[in-house]
């Protein structure tokens, strides 16, 4: 790979552990894109592609794509008080919203207003290569951006033996305030992911770290590391085996415990209850440091946790993959599926679900809707099972589920070139912000410029999950299921309604205005799901309707 950039993508079966320009490479994919892709998420071929269809489930309010010529790699996006964004990554491109010109790839923050219109851009760092991974935007405006540095000079921080990382701050107009280079150990023996802001305004951090015992080979730990707000290392900490064990995302608790969602393989030491292979780990750490509680979930095969929420009554949510053995080419063999599994607080599963096709497909994100639902940002391999429409190569896949996990609809992203998903951010009106990054142009992408391009994506509300039959009369409207269809009660209190059918994949299947009194409408006369929404007197009644 290309000046040690890492790829977020995930990764197929059957190559083994590398090392590429010092960064660790826990590999067990490989995808056919123009460099080794890496098990511990850093590069960014991150993008999304939002396609016409999916416009249909959740209104697409605008979109915009930013960078160069160049590679021009979008990793985190963090919402602002007037309802604008922060995106940071990567840039190599000077263009109108980069100017990078101080090494091979540039620290890059963009400010976004409301509408998506640029406001600003940064570059920062020196000859080497400078990547952000991860921005959190404070409540006066200030921006604060933690992320990894190779280069012995530049405005990063004074550069320090084993430095190979850094904490910026930035006003909200794009000046620093602080530039702090840090230490998570020797120089090129570590690898951040990305970080979340703790309740007292430090960060943890989580990554991986190559381990040298004094019997045995070399392995991988988790790493776990936290800082305070002006880039001082608190504490260091590492969990694992013998084998690879490798961090991927990090949330925080309601009650303030760190959660690491990772991948391990190794059945000693930290380790309890490995199942083979490889499993996804979920680990519970306090934020002095010690580990609180861990549990391996998967099977026999490859397994991976790769984002994990907790509920306010103290249930975890998770999403990664885990493989089956799945006909290919006459035979049995291993493929992975997108998992959603909800746990309680001992570990023990509540409910499961995986999704996707035949050729292995990747969850990535999982973000709790207001109405107790899930929007699951993934990446789709495949071109059947509950994958439609998909463009080819790697699409960037939204998956919307209802509390219990069932999958609502669902939205391929992308063209023939390779897509796949950088960040979600849910926005104040239950609508959402994508960021992705793409190797070619698409249908809906408004600007292509070439090499790699973030895109960004901002969606308006979407239908809710609510199941049929169902009344509110507050609001003026009661849906019901009737034979063949549904039935709508408008009341004369509400006015003229509008009423919108799409199916499960968020297509746009009935639109019509109705006046006060009752309506019966049919529905298609094929068994499927499909969602139900009538707009009155400024509210939305929901419903789900089930036609065996």
């Amino acid at each position: 790979m290309a000046d040690g950039l890492r790829c977020i993508c995930p990764l197929r079966k059957g190559v083994p552990e590398v090392r590429i320009h010092g960064w660790m490479h826990v590999s067990f994919t490989y995808l056919n894109l123009t460099a080794m892709v890496r098990f511990i998420p850093q590069f960014v071929v991150c993008l999304l592609a939002y396609t016409a269809s999916a416009q249909q489930s959740t209104g697409l309010l605008w979109e915009r794509t930013l960078g160069g010529n160049q590679t021009d790699i979008g990793r985190k996006l963090a919402r602002t008080a007037d309802g604008g964004l922060v995106v940071v990554g990567g840039s190599a491109s000077v263009s109108a919203t980069s100017s990078a010109t101080m090494g091979d790839l540039d620290v890059w923050v963009v400010r976004l207003d409301a509408n998506g219109a640029p406001l600003w851009h940064r570059n920062f760092g020196g000859s080497g290569h400078d990547l952000a991974l991860y921005v959190d935007v404070h409540d006066d405006g200030r921006i604060t951006v933690i992320g990894r540095t190779a280069s012995p000079n530049g405005d990063l921080g004074a550069p320090l033996p084993n430095a190979d990382y850094f904490l910026l701050t930035l006003n909200a107009d794009g000046d620093p305030l602080i530039a702090q280079r840090f230490s998570a150990g020797p120089s090129e023996q570590t690898d951040l992911a990305t970080c979340v802001r703790l309740d007292d305004g430090s960060y943890a951090a989580i990554g991986s770290k190559l381990v040298y015992p004094s019997a045995g080979p070399v392995n991988v730990d988790v790493m776990v590391l936290r800082l305070t707000a002006t880039g001082t290392v608190l504490w260091v900490e590492t969990f694992g085996g013998f084998g690879y064990d490798s961090g991927i995302g990090i949330n925080t608790s309601p009650g303030g415990k760190i959660i690491a969602s990772c991948s391990t393989r190794s059945s000693n030491g930290d380790v309890t209850g490995y199942m083979g292979l490889g499993d996804g780990w979920l680990l519970e750490v306090s934020t002095s440091g010690e580990l609180i509680s861990q549990r391996t979930l998967g099977g026999a095969f490859d397994d991976q946790i790769s984002d994990a929420l907790q509920t306010s009554e103290g249930h975890f949510v998770v999403t990664g993959y885990y493989s089956y053995e799945m006909m290919s080419f006459g035979s049995l063999q291993p493929s992975t599926r997108v998992v959603i599994e909800k746990l309680t607080p001992n570990g023990q599963s509540i409910w499961r679900h995986d999704l996707g096709g035949t050729n292995g497909d990747y969850g990535w994100h999982i973000r709790q809707a207001p109405d107790g639902g899930y929007l699951l940002f993934a990446y789709a391999y495949s071109n059947d099972g509950d994958v439609t429409g998909f463009a080819g190569t790697i699409d960037a896949w939204l998956v919307r589920l209802d509390e219990q996990g069932e999958l609502l609809w669902q939205r391929t992203f992308g063209g023939f070139e390779e897509e796949s998903v950088g960040d979600i951010a849910l926005t104040a009106d239950g609508g959402c912000v994508l960021l992705m990054v793409a190797s070619g142009p698409n249908a809906e992408m408004s600007q292509y410029f070439g090499g790699i391009d973030t895109w960004v994506v901002r969606l308006g509300p979407e239908l809710s999950t609510a199941t049929a039959p169902q009344a509110d009369d507050q609001e003026g409207v009661r849906i019901t299921q009737v034979p063949g269809g549904f039935a709508v009660q408008v009341d004369t209190r509400t006015g003229p309604a509008q009423c919108l059918v799409r199916d499960v994949a968020g297509r746009l299947l009935h639109s019509s205005t109705l006046a006060p009194g009752l309506h019966t409408l049919p529905l298609p006369s094929h068994a499927g799901i499909y969602m139900i929404g009538v707009q009155a007197g400024g509210r939305t009644t929901t419903a789900r309707v089930v036609q065996q």
